[in-house]
């Protein structure tokens, strides 16, 4: 480790962001082929959006690491001078690619299992579509798909002795991204693979340019709103879980 508990009493340690960021990733993938599931079954997308609203719940109750919420509680430490920009830089990166891995390792396991045709032509046409669109219009359905995630992980921190309150709140802000076709930069690289893997799309420069443009919408769109507004109030929360979170593993 890099760090110390005693010598930074109110930092976690580089190392520990790890297994909450699988944790994270492999319950974005499997809210998402659970809504995969409902269209192919239903075609209800009303139903399948309220459906992987719950599902990320769960990352509020395994106080999992989300790199789309993470953006805007983490620049709020940077903002308040509690965590310098390179320590945030590799917080970022940890999670980003700890999502990616955990979502990767429910990809080849669901992969195994054989999906149902019916799936493999939503996994189809959900990449055809989103490839077919230009860099800005993705850029801009990330940047505001984060500006509800970093909303829903702000009331999750607010609210986090009021389980009940917090997983409504996370309801109410994730929906309206889900119902309203925006991009989740780490749904879509669970998606993209997926595809690659059931042989229904290939690793193409129109793919590539979809997953950078939905990254970089979601990151530009997450330090906006913690820029503009949450920046204290997620600085506050966040020492509150980190301290929670060091107590805990002592």
């Amino acid at each position: 480790m890099s760090e110390t508990k005693s010598d930074t009493p109110n930092v976690r340690s580089l190392p520990s962001y790890i297994v909450p960021s699988i944790v994270a990733g492999v319950v974005i993938a499997v809210a998402t082929v659970v809504y995969f599931a409902i269209m192919y079954f239903s075609g209800n997308h009303m139903l399948g959006s309220a459906i992987f609203s719950i599902g990320l719940m769960f990352v509020f109750l395994f106080r999992a690491d989300l790199f789309t919420g993470r953006v805007s509680s983490i620049y709020a430490d940077v903002s308040t001078k509690k965590i310098k920009p390179l320590r945030a830089l590799s917080v970022l990166s940890i999670i980003l690619a700890f999502n990616i891995v955990g979502a990767v390792i429910f990809l080849g396991l669901y992969a195994l299992s054989q999906p149902y045709d019916g799936i493999i032509a939503v996994v189809q046409n959900v990449v055809n579509t989103r490839t077919e669109l230009s860099f800005g219009v993705i850029f801009v359905r990330g940047f505001l798909c984060n500006m509800f995630i970093c909303s829903a992980t702000y009331f999750s921190m607010r609210y986090k002795d009021k389980p009940g309150v917090a997983m409504a709140a996370i309801l109410i802000c994730v929906f309206p991204f889900m119902i309203l076709g925006f991009e989740h930069s780490i749904v879509n690289f669970f998606v993209a693979p997926l595809a690659v893997f059931l042989g229904v799309s290939a690793a193409t420069g129109p793919t590539l340019l979809w997953l950078l443009s939905s990254l970089l919408g979601n990151l530009v769109g997450g330090l906006l709103i913690a820029a503009l507004y949450l920046s204290k109030k997620m600085s506050t929360l966040e020492e509150e879980r980190t301290q929670s979170d060091i107590t805990t593993t002592e």
